[in-house]
């Protein structure tokens, strides 16, 4: 859990927010297999991320799967502003 209190599945997915939730109600309410991006990446990593939301890989060769999902993952910050987060997971510093 990140100091901004999301439960964070890995860095930059939130599975919910603690404060806002309490941490019962994320646990009981956490189905990943069913949520958008982490069924995704559940299902095939971050090749399959990719695919599913129709992102083009920015480059042709990454460092390894998580830089694939994390620049996919980047791409798909709008679409699902309440998983993909919190902002400072992607650089975004106030």
């Amino acid at each position: 859990m990140g100091c901004d209190g999301e439960f964070q599945l890995c860095q930059g997915i939130s599975a919910g927010n603690v404060w806002a939730r309490g941490l019962a109600d994320v646990f009981d309410r956490c189905e990943p297999a069913a949520m958008p991006v982490v069924g995704d990446l559940l299902r095939g990593g971050p090749y399959e991320l990719a695919r599913a939301h129709g992102v083009q890989p920015a480059r042709e060769r990454y460092a390894d799967a998580c830089h694939l999902c994390y620049e996919t993952r980047l791409q798909l910050r709008e679409r699902f502003p309440h998983i993909l987060t919190p902002d400072q997971a992607y650089g975004v510093v106030e």
